[in-house]
C-alpha cells in the first residue's frame, strides 16, 4: 500500500445506516488510514461496518438502527446536537479537511458549524451519493435548499455519470460535482472454487427499502426458482424485509430463502454467489453490484441510473428493464443451464471491476483535498 508523502488530518461525516454512502465513506476511512492519514468519522450513530483500529470514531449516540436507510428529517434538537458535536470536536483539534457523506442533512450542519467556527473552518468537501439529490429535486423547495447550504461547500462529487448528469438540473450557482466513483479493497476476495452439485444461489444485498423494489425482486427469484430450483440469499436489513419476507413465506419457494441479516464479512457471501440480483428502481452507482462483479459475481440489474456505467449487458452480466423481468428470468434460467458462458461473464466481471480498485480512485480523493485545501489558502481571506 502506498503512503501519502503529507499525511493530512481528515474529519468524515456520515449516516449511521446501511446505506450505501454509510458503506463508502467507513471504506474510504480505512483506506485513508492505510494509507499514511489520520481519520476521524463523526456521525449521529456508530455505522455498522467494521473501521480500523486506528479511525477515531464519535458518535452521539451508541445504539445503532441497521433498519433505519437514513435519517432525513432530523429534529432542530438533533440537528443543534450534531452541530455541537461537531464544532466542539473540530475545536478541539482542528482538522486539515472536512468530508460530509450526503447533503441531507450534513449540508446543512456544515453551514452551521461554519458560521460558529469562521475563518478556523477547515476545507470542506461534499459528496452527494444519490437519494440526497434525488430527493431535492423532486421537492419544488429543495433545489434552493441545497444551494443555500453548498456555499460552505469548497468541493463537490457525486458517485457516476448518471448523477452528475442530475446536478445539472439544480440551479445556477451550484458548481458541477465532480465525479469520483465508489471503489473496492484492493484485497476484496475473488470467488471460491463451487464444487459439487449444489443448486444456484442468487444473492441480494441491500437496506432493503422500497427503492429497491423487493416486489420486483419476489417476482424475478420466482420465476427462476420454479425452473431451476435455485436458492436466493438476502443480506441485510431494512423498513421493506418484513413484507418481503411475508410473501416469499408463502410461495412455493419458502424453504429456498435464506435471511443472512447485517453481515459484518459481506465479501464471503459475494463470494460465495452464482447471480447477483439488482431490482432498484433507481441507483447513483450500484455498489453491491460492484462487490458482487469484484468476486466474481456477475450482476442480473435493472438498467437504471449508474449501472450501466458499471454492468455491459451480455459482456460481464445482464441488464433488464423492470416490465421486462419474465424475458430476464429466461434469460437467467439459459445462463444458469450454461457453465462456460456464466464463467466468461464472471471473468468480464472481475476485469471491469478491477477500475474501481482502492489503488485507482482512493489517489483521486487525496487529490482533490489537496486542490480544496490550495484554493482555501489563495483565496482571499474575508
Amino acid at each position: 500500500m502506498n503512503r501519502a508523502a503529507t499525511p493530512l488530518a481528515i474529519a468524515q461525516v456520515c449516516h449511521g445506516s446501511l446505506g450505501g454512502s454509510t458503506r463508502v465513506a467507513g471504506r474510504l476511512a480505512n483506506a485513508l488510514v492505510r494509507r499514511g492519514h489520520g481519520v476521524r468519522v463523526v456521525a449521529r450513530v456508530a455505522p455498522p461496518w467494521p473501521l480500523d483500529p486506528a479511525v477515531e470514531m464519535q458518535v452521539l449516540e451508541r445504539d445503532n438502527d441497521t433498519a433505519a436507510p437514513f435519517y432525513w428529517d432530523w429534529s432542530e434538537h438533533d440537528l443543534e446536537r450534531f452541530t455541537a458535536l461537531l464544532a466542539d470536536s473540530l475545536t478541539a483539534r482542528p482538522v486539515d479537511l472536512l468530508h460530509y457523506h450526503t447533503a441531507q442533512p450534513f449540508a446543512a450542519v456544515i453551514s452551521r458549524v461554519s458560521e460558529r467556527l469562521g475563518p478556523a473552518m477547515p476545507p470542506v468537501v461534499g459528496t452527494l451519493h444519490g437519494t440526497d439529490l434525488t430527493r431535492c429535486l423532486a421537492d419544488a423547495a429543495g433545489p434552493g435548499w441545497l444551494r443555500r447550504h453548498l456555499a460552505a461547500t469548497d468541493r463537490l462529487t457525486t458517485v457516476s455519470r448518471h448523477m452528475r448528469h442530475l446536478a445539472e438540473r439544480l440551479p445556477a450557482g451550484i458548481a458541477e460535482p465532480e465525479v469520483l466513483p465508489n471503489f473496492i479493497e484492493d484485497d476484496w476476495p475473488g470467488p471460491p472454487r463451487r464444487g459439487g452439485t449444489g443448486r444456484p444461489v442468487l444473492l441480494h444485498v441491500s437496506n432493503i427499502r422500497a427503492v429497491k423494489d423487493l416486489g420486483l425482486l419476489a417476482r424475478l427469484f420466482l420465476a427462476i426458482h420454479a425452473r431451476t430450483g435455485a436458492e436466493l440469499w438476502l443480506a441485510g436489513d431494512g423498513p421493506e424485509l418484513p413484507a418481503l419476507r411475508q410473501r416469499l413465506a408463502a410461495s412455493p419457494a419458502a424453504d429456498a430463502v435464506r435471511y443472512l441479516g447485517v453481515r459484518a464479512d459481506p465479501e464471503t457471501v459475494f463470494a460465495a454467489a452464482t447471480l447477483f440480483l439488482s431490482t432498484s428502481v433507481e441507483e447513483s452507482f450500484g455498489l453491491a453490484v460492484l462487490e458482487a462483479m469484484a468476486a466474481g459475481t456477475p450482476a442480473v440489474a435493472t438498467g437504471v441510473g449508474g449501472i450501466p456505467e458499471l454492468v455491459e449487458d451480455d459482456v460481464n452480466g445482464l441488464l433488464f428493464a423492470p416490465d421486462d423481468w419474465q424475458v430476464a428470468a429466461d434469460r437467467v434460467v439459459a445462463l444458469l443451464a450454461a457453465p462456460s458462458r456464466l464463467a466468461a461473464l464472471a471473468a468480464a466481471a472481475r476485469r471491469r471491476a478491477a477500475d474501481y480498485r482502492e489503488a485507482h480512485v482512493v489517489p483521486l480523493y487525496e487529490g482533490l483535498y489537496r486542490q480544496a485545501q490550495r484554493a482555501r489558502a489563495s483565496s482571499p481571506a474575508v
